[in-house]
């Protein structure tokens, strides 16, 4: 099955996503993200897909996500369902931030969750608590508290749950790909040809081709000329889009 690329977005006021996922159910969207991903499950339950690992989850689940991860949580019946969602790339707060000896052990937990963790509800309360406050905090404590629960976490027992760890096969290609969507939502306005992104990307256009059906799920005209269309209805990029709906579900959970 292949997974499609999600493109996350930066929120503007902080340097990684943090939001409320609040739904009547949780559709099987198989994707990946370069970030990781750490999830609590507050309400609802289901299958949880993460790599090549299938399993029941329920009010208390708690898993990271490792970078390029194939993930989804599918729900069993109809809602509510709520999660708490924490995406945040490695390197967030600076290329070497975890490799101080400080941090050593969060280091190796990231390592570890290349096939993803699975973390004890019951062993793991505290974490549980302050992962449920986090979107209603402002920034600087929002982020302060996540590295508090990384370090509470690192040295805690983990199940790993897939044994599926090569990821980053395409990585280069992948890279590229993120690239061509940067120039895509920067100038849809531009009379953007296959050619010229390739060129710009230092790729062939058949490998831009291949390569972007293969990541998004969608052909390179049919991915522009939706975000073109997206901007002529709503005057935003879906992005732009996603990242005001996601500021609006946080302000909407702040106490």
């Amino acid at each position: 099955m292949q997974a499609l690329l999600e493109v996350v977005p930066e929120p503007p006021t902080s340097s990684w996503a943090c939001y409320v996922r609040s739904q009547p159910s949780f559709a099987f969207e198989w994707h990946y993200h370069e970030e990781l991903e750490l999830v609590l499950i507050e309400e609802g339950s289901g299958q949880r897909y993460v790599g090549s690992s299938v399993e029941r989850y329920a009010p208390g689940d708690l898993v990271l996500v490792g970078s390029d991860v194939p993930h989804t949580w599918r729900s069993d019946s109809p809602g509510p369902h709520r999660a708490i969602v924490c995406q945040f790339k490695r390197e967030f707060l600076g290329t070497s931030f975890f490799e101080t000896v400080e941090f050593a052990q969060v280091k190796a937990m990231l390592d570890r969750s290349a096939g993803g963790l699975r973390f004890c509800a019951q062993e793991n309360a505290d974490v549980a608590e302050l992962v449920a406050a986090l979107p209603g905090h402002p920034p600087v404590r929002r982020t302060l508290d996540l590295l508090t629960a990384l370090s509470l976490l690192a040295p805690r027992p983990a199940t790993r749950l897939s044994t599926v760890v090569d990821h980053r096969r395409h990585e280069k290609s992948r890279h590229r790909i993120h690239d061509a969507i940067d120039i895509i939502h920067c100038r849809y306005g531009d009379s953007l040809s296959l050619d010229d992104v390739a060129a710009e990307t230092a790729m062939t256009p058949g490998a831009l081709s291949r390569s972007f059906r293969r990541t998004t799920g969608q052909s390179f005209t049919a991915y522009v000329n939706f975000n073109r269309r997206f901007r002529e209805r709503f005057a935003a990029s879906p992005r732009e889009y996603r990242a005001a709906f996601t500021r609006g579900a946080t302000a909407h959970t702040t106490p």
